[in-house]
């Protein structure tokens, strides 16, 4: 038997994406819209994965993932020579068991007001009204992904999460 949860499709045990749901649904959004940890996977120089949790942004107006570095740092260094990106983030707030995951390429990236990006994502995170880190030593970097696929989980064992 086949059932149908949002954009997945149980089949058995197996977890399979029907379809690429919209990055910009209601159900996707609230993943970047909550204080929710992204995990950017890029590839290394010699091919073998490397994987950074990050703070995550989304423009609506574009549909496209800002995620906001250091100019130099390794994701960035990856990303340069090889733009492919996956992002996997859980609901932590209401719900660990859904997740969405996004396939998709680094377009743009640009130094254009990546410090105050940094300050909004530190409102976003740290609730604090700007970035603690910012150093003259270091140049902010915004990387502008365009998602190429996108999988979702929504939320399941709701029966076991404790509410407190």
């Amino acid at each position: 038997m086949q059932e149908i949860y949002g954009e997945v499709a149980y089949l058995g045990s197996t977890l399979t994406a029907s379809k690429s749901p919209d990055i910009l649904s209601e159900p996707i959004l609230k993943f970047f819209k909550d204080r929710n940890f992204a995990f950017i996977s890029t590839v290394n120089k010699d091919g073998s994965p490397q994987v950074t949790p990050t703070w995550i942004d989304i423009d609506e107006e574009h549909g496209l993932i800002i995620i906001n570095t250091a100019l130099g740092r390794l994701k960035q260094r990856n990303l340069s020579r090889d733009p492919r990106v996956s992002i996997s983030m859980i609901d932590a707030k209401d719900n660990p068991y859904s997740m969405v995951t996004i396939k998709g390429k680094v377009i743009e990236q640009t130094k254009n007001e990546a410090d105050e990006h940094i300050d909004k994502l530190a409102r976003k995170y740290l609730n604090t009204d700007s970035y603690p880190a910012h150093s003259p030593h270091v140049t902010r970097i915004i990387m502008k992904i365009k998602p190429e696929k996108v999988s979702y989980l929504p939320p399941r064992y709701t029966e076991y999460l404790k509410k407190d």
